[in-house]
């Protein structure tokens, strides 16, 4: 038994041809701006896709063989991979029985485990395939649990032009309807169940079927739900083609947070807060925390602006939003972690009050050893960000500086400190002695920095649902002691 190691990475062009070969245009691998919203903070390879890759790449580099076919392959998805990221894996090669065992990491945690089973060929054994996919198509939409036992033809698609593009060597060792039958698996999950919002788990599929399906095209296959499972909502799913039969495991992962409408949150805080005459700058008010912040702010007469980074649409949803609901509400491009900003809207609008939630997607760090390129990564924002903004405001505040408050929101984790978040509260405490420091050297500052509880946002939303306190009931209490300080000129 023989060892390789390779490496690969996948780019956001390769993920896009892909998608174009697979038909499986879910945006949380395409669309960068959707993506920022999953639980997963930014778009991640497709698994079949990462699978394919490793494979051609084997083949190119360590595997000296023929035409194949296989016969078997299991694969299970363990950790998603954020594109561009670099995915080194190890396959152990047994010639004899003629299996591949890989695994695969990236940012030091498991992707992915696979076998697979061969046998040598003679020739490649190419179909004619008449199907592809000439453009996007949206992602069905389902919610769970879907109907079981209902069979559903899907047309196999291939393209030898952008396959040979994609896994050339691949393409040229494997006959094109094994590889249209895998990339089918995309598709099913991806596009049609769970759809929209789904989860590759786990793929087990069988070329050596000799049932029903022996007879049937090789342009399609069918597949239907045979099982749900109702604590993880997961998905046992059924294939049937050519000389194939398999299995598909996939979860139903939650939609993107939104958050109550500002009509609808001036309801609920029924004139308890008073932000009038207070302009007020929200950092980060796209989404999230610090958009229930601008909706609150809004509806309680303060002179509102919220930055966004790469979320414009997001933005003037909320702006129009707070002006349908009679608020004030301007947006601003902004960058947290870039200095020397110009932003000329401060020439005539100053703040003098600050809403800071600018944050990056808060990982999980489950390796148990300290990783100082994220501490560095969550300081940008929680440290240099905070005190990047500040100077630019005094950049354009008159020489007599106006009193400025600032909400700095924190995190309990500083309290509990636990061990995968480490680097993420550390980070935070960084932050809180910073604003602590500045407020003791400038008279004209002062900070409000609570340390909130974990509410239901982007960054919470998993397929394990966890409790959370109301997240504008929250935002109202903290937001409220905030008015109060200010009334009275100081925190405590």
């Amino acid at each position: 038994m023989e060892d390789f190691v390779g490496q690969i990475s996948i780019s956001e062009s390769d993920s896009k041809q892909f998608a174009e070969l697979s038909g499986d245009y879910n945006p949380m691998h395409v669309d960068a701006i959707y993506a920022r919203r999953l639980q997963f903070g930014g778009t991640v390879t497709h698994g079949i896709h990462t699978c394919l890759k490793i494979l051609d790449d084997f083949f190119t580099s360590g595997f000296d063989v023929g035409h194949i076919r296989l016969s078997k392959m299991k694969v299970v998805f363990q950790n998603p991979v954020r594109t561009n990221h670099k995915i080194q894996y190890k396959c152990k090669i047994d010639a004899i029985k003629k299996n591949l065992k890989i695994k695969a990491v990236s940012e030091d945690l498991l992707i992915l485990s696979m076998t697979v089973y061969y046998q040598e060929s003679k020739e490649n054994g190419n179909s004619i395939f008449t199907n592809f996919n000439e453009g996007f198509v949206a992602p069905d939409e389902l919610s769970f649990p879907p109907n079981t036992g209902e069979e559903t033809e899907l047309q196999l698609l291939y393209s030898e032009k952008l396959s040979d593009k994609l896994f050339p060597k691949l393409n040229n060792h494997l006959e094109n309807l094994q590889i249209a039958q895998i990339l089918s698996t995309t598709q099913i999950v991806g596009m049609k169940c769970p759809g929209l919002h789904s989860v590759f788990s786990e793929l087990n599929l069988d070329f050596t079927f000799e049932g029903e399906a022996q007879d049937g095209s090789t342009q399609s296959i069918k597949f239907w739900v045979e099982k749900t499972d109702f604590r993880f909502k997961q998905v046992r799913i059924l294939i049937q083609g050519k000389k194939l039969k398999g299995k598909i495991y996939a979860f139903f992962r939650p939609p993107p947070v939104f958050q109550p409408k500002s009509s609808e949150i001036k309801k609920r805080i029924k004139n308890t807060l008073d932000f009038r005459g207070q302009k007020v700058l929200v950092i980060g008010g796209s989404r999230g925390l610090g958009e229930v912040t601008a909706k609150i702010l809004g509806s309680s007469d303060a002179e509102v602006a919220i930055t966004y980074f790469k979320g414009k649409l997001d933005a003037e949803r909320i702006m129009k939003d707070i002006h349908s609901d009679g608020g004030s509400c301007r947006i601003i491009q902004f960058d947290s972690t870039k200095k020397n900003q110009n932003l000329d809207i401060f020439q005539n609008w100053l703040p003098n009050l600050v809403c800071y939630f600018a944050t990056p997607h808060i990982e999980v760090n489950s390796t148990k050893k300290w990783n100082g390129d994220l501490f560095r990564h969550y300081s940008k924002y929680y440290v240099d960000g905070i005190a990047d903004l500040l100077m630019l405001l005094d950049k354009y505040s008159p020489v007599e500086k106006q009193k400025r408050y600032v909400f700095y929101p924190s995190t309990v984790f500083v309290d509990s400190f636990p061990e995968e978040f480490k680097e993420y509260a550390l980070a935070k405490i960084c932050g809180e002695e910073y604003c602590q420091l500045n407020e003791a050297n400038d008279n004209n500052l002062s900070f409000f920095i609570p340390r909130l509880p974990r509410l239901k946002t982007d960054q919470t939303n998993a397929i394990s649902e966890i409790d959370t306190e109301d997240t504008v009931e929250v935002m109202c209490r903290f937001l409220k002691e905030f008015e109060q300080g200010i009334l009275k000129g100081e925190f405590h």
